[in-house]
């Protein structure tokens, strides 16, 4: 009977109906039971559905519980377990107990590159959640260890660019966010990656190149990108700094006349 409410249970999960596969783990759970091995996987099991339907602390119950079962170092959801509960923190905001759990989980698995490569990325966002910026940096270093190309890999090297632009280290973001944009063109991360150059140019006195990363955005991407409208704003105010008036003047309307009932389309309004 556990078996097959264990398969009815694990059959709803991959239907994504956790409500109901919730049901089957919770009667293996309650009702007494010979079989270690099914009982410890339901209260895993349990704990997914519980993350799914955002009922964190009964997740974070769930696999605690799994954890503590006989056997479980054993099975296949052990290290996935870890992997669990750092997430079940991060969304209660504990990100100093969230990455405990990744930095665990990292200790036991070996095999998933990709996996490894999101926990390490994870640990690197909770040391920059608390501001722990050298750590943070470490963490993402490792990540993009792993291998190139890997999924979440460009995400490293992003986030690696923006904490050295944090630490004042703008040459150092420049060329992180250049390689980020040449070994990776098509991750959701260029375009970013682009805008955060053309800051960096800003924070280290080149406007002219600050202007000519700006103007690349506008050409590279569609008008649609919200990117592409921060990007003229600057250039405005880059050459409304250089004592360009006349330009500014000019890019100042054209952001107006582009993108009306917008932040920048106000900015611009104000300053003009």
């Amino acid at each position: 009977e556990q078996r097959v409410l264990f398969g009815m249970g694990t059959t709803a999960v991959a239907n994504r109906k956790y409500g109901a596969a919730a049901k089957n783990f919770e009667t293996i759970i309650n009702n007494r039971s010979y079989n270690y091995e099914i009982t410890a996987r339901s209260y895993f099991w349990y704990g997914e559905c519980m993350y799914k339907m955002k009922k964190y602390d009964e997740a974070k119950k769930a696999y605690e519980g799994y954890l503590n079962k006989i056997g479980s170092k054993n099975g296949d959801e052990y290290s996935l377990a870890h992997y669990n509960l750092g997430y079940v923190y991060i969304k209660q905001n504990d990100y100093k107990e969230a990455n405990l759990w990744f930095r665990k989980f990292i200790n036991l698995e070996s095999e998933d590159k990709v996996m490894l490569v999101d926990a390490c990325n994870r640990i690197g966002d909770c040391y920059f959640q608390n501001r722990q910026f050298d750590q943070a940096k470490n963490a993402y270093e490792q990540a993009s260890q792993y291998g190139i190309k890997i999924q979440g890999t460009d995400y490293s090297l992003y986030q690696k660019g923006f904490v050295c632009g944090l630490q004042k280290d703008y040459n150092q973001k420049i060329t992180i966010m250049q390689s980020l944009i040449a070994e990776y063109p098509k991750s959701e991360w260029a375009d970013d990656a682009l805008f955060e150059i053309g800051r960096a140019y800003v924070a280290i006195d080149n406007n002219a190149d600050a202007i000519t990363t700006f103007n690349r955005i506008n050409k590279e991407y569609p008008k649609t990108n919200s990117i592409v409208r921060k990007s003229k704003l600057q250039i405005a105010m880059l050459q409304y700094n250089g004592g360009e008036t006349d330009k500014a003047v000019s890019t100042y309307k054209s952001i107006i006349s582009e993108y009306p009932n917008t932040e920048e389309a106000e900015t611009s309004l104000s300053t003009l």
